[in-house]
């Protein structure tokens, strides 16, 4: 399937979401207040950036709920979750270390922060629940896409029902990885193999981020998976890219925002 480009530039949408009347929202680096290399819609604090508070209010917008029912939480590339209910809708929950969030309560935009990682969106619109991960390679690799599924699924989703969709983010032709981080993979299953491809230098290889994620969630049960086949690497005036601004000596980069909401 083939993402929905919507306002002006602003986000990208999930054709599989849509269809269900999902709020799910892919937002690219336009449309926002911060200057410089961060220009324009940056969600990454750590690097001083003070518009952020502005930046949140055009999702908030966009989403038509005030900038405090969305939530983040502080990424370290775990497998951990947490679950949102009335007792907790109101709170800050940007210290809470974790990756995956799941949640039932209407007017809550569960968030995740990415520069090359896989946002994830989740949706069991029967059962009116969703989720969101985090999923770069070393979230993906503990499985914290399927702590996500299992955590719905606690909360009273149907795994049948489970539909997901996987944002921009770095895509093969991006990502180059040296032998031992193949085999860490390898080690884990030697059907992973088919994630990797030669390199033009000798010991390296590209890594199929996007396809391993599809792949878990897929194995966990899920049937309906879309991957939104962005290249955050290569498109510099839509996304932020880590990789990107390691490769051009950079200081610091920016994060995009990706948001799901009842």
């Amino acid at each position: 399937m083939t993402a929905i480009r919507v306002n002006m530039n602003n986000f990208f949408k999930s054709k599989l979401l849509d269809s269900c009347s999902i709020q799910g929202k892919f937002f690219t680096r336009n449309g926002g207040f911060s200057t410089g290399r961060f220009s324009s819609l940056n969600f990454a604090g750590k690097f001083g950036d003070i518009h952020i508070p502005k930046n949140k209010e055009v999702v908030a917008k966009s989403f038509g709920v005030e900038s405090l029912r969305i939530k983040l939480v502080n990424q370290v590339h775990s497998n951990d979750v947490v679950v949102i209910d009335e007792s907790n809708a109101n709170y800050d929950l940007s210290s809470t270390k974790a990756d995956a969030m799941v949640t039932k309560v209407p007017g809550v935009v569960l968030a995740v922060l990415t520069a090359d990682c896989c946002p994830v969106l989740l949706a069991d619109p029967v059962s009116k629940i969703i989720g969101c991960a985090h999923a770069g390679w070393k979230g993906a690799f503990s499985g914290v896409i399927e702590s996500t599924i299992d955590a719905m699924i606690a909360f009273g989703a149907n795994k049948k029902s489970i539909i997901a969709a996987i944002g921009p983010s770095i895509s093969w032709g991006s990502y180059e990885v040296d032998a031992a981080f193949k085999i860490q993979f390898l080690e884990q299953s030697t059907d992973n193999e088919v994630f990797f491809k030669p390199s033009a230098n000798q010991g390296h290889y590209f890594f199929n981020l996007k396809a391993y994620a599809k792949n878990r969630a897929t194995q966990k049960g899920l049937t309906q998976v879309e991957d939104l086949e962005i290249d955050t690497y290569t498109q510099s005036e839509n996304f932020f890219s880590c990789r990107r601004a390691y490769h051009k000596g950079e200081k610091g980069f920016g994060n995009q925002l990706s948001g799901i909401c009842l």
